[in-house]
């Protein structure tokens, strides 16, 4: 081969990788252009520098409590058990320049967290705070039986500070992750509350959201733990942004049925768009776009509002 065709073939092969790299970097801006995907690929990346098969973060949500924000290996009962007090957790790992491993007898008292599979077959964990963040934060990782390698986790290999810092600038995304507000009400809250609404002479704009193509497994939704962290933030987010003058009932086919109430008509596309926007730099178009709405109309009887929160309409 002469020089000229050599060095052509280098070019290709140069070219090809160059524009593989920019398809690359492309397709990860667009997977990971949401805050929650950012703080989800920084802490899968950190686990598996600590060579860790099982761990969670821990943030705080109403001030009182934490909650497990991430969870990774962890079965769904330990990601909802995981919800220790804020106050009493930080006494047990005050220091935030160093790690906490509790191995043998000590894992009792931690057992209260985790599933009776989970905790039987833990042989240590490794807790470390996070003092620079505006609430509690917690990094939990566990050494376990139940793992596949069974590598012992190396909590030295890995820069945590690159994790704090991708928490750090995704702040908005945690906070929608960490907190949690009550979606249904009672029977009895619902009819007082829309009869109030009614005799204040407001119309009830009947609006059903579905996640059936974000989550069209709902046996994966209900046994994953991720996939319930993200739909449970969903959730609470759209609560929040939708406030506590309206009804909101979530079904259980995972459909969120809601009635807004107003004095004035309601432009459901412009109300709704106002309503998912946001979502999409939390948690990503990608996801927010799978999320489907539909208008039931509008209702000014007891009876209309009770039917439709019971999704027969």
């Amino acid at each position: 081969m002469g020089l000229i065709q050599l060095a052509e073939k280098k070019q290709a092969v140069h070219e090809s990788h160059e524009t593989g790299k920019k398809k690359t970097g492309l397709l990860d801006r667009i997977l990971f252009n949401s805050g929650y995907d950012r703080i989800e690929k920084a802490f899968s990346e950190y686990m598996a520098d600590c060579r860790c098969e099982r761990g969670g973060l821990l943030c705080g949500s109403d001030g009182a409590t934490l909650v497990m924000v991430l969870s990774c290996g962890f079965d769904l009962t330990t990601a909802r058990r995981f919800s220790p007090e804020t106050t009493s957790f930080s006494s047990m790992h005050p220091d935030t320049e160093q790690w906490y491993t509790v191995s043998g007898s000590d894992l009792e008292q931690y057992a209260s967290f985790f599933s009776s599979r989970e905790i039987g077959s833990l042989t240590a964990i490794h807790v470390h705070a996070i003092g620079s963040m505006p609430v509690a934060c917690f990094v939990v990782l566990a050494d376990s039986r139940l793992d596949m390698r069974r590598n012992v986790v190396d909590t030295g290999r890995s820069d945590l500070e690159k994790l704090v810092s991708v928490l750090g600038e995704n702040q908005p995304a945690l906070q929608a992750l960490s907190r949690i507000v009550s979606v249904n009400q009672s029977a009895d809250s619902i009819r007082t509350h829309a009869q109030s609404a009614l005799d204040c002479r407001k119309t009830a704009t009947m609006v059903s959201i579905s996640f059936e193509d974000l989550f069209p497994d709902s046996m994966a939704l209900m046994t994953d733990p991720g996939q319930q962290i993200v739909f449970n933030a969903i959730i609470h987010q759209i609560a929040r942004q939708t406030g506590s003058s309206n009804i909101l009932h979530l079904d259980e086919r995972y459909v969120l049925h809601i009635v807004l109430f107003s004095t004035q008509p309601v432009d459901p596309d412009l109300y709704f768009f106002q309503l998912m926007k946001p979502l999409e730099s939390i948690f990503g178009a990608q996801r927010v776009t799978k999320i489907r709405i539909s208008v039931s109309g509008s209702a000014k009887s007891l009876p209309e509002i009770l039917e439709f929160l019971n999704g027969a309409k």
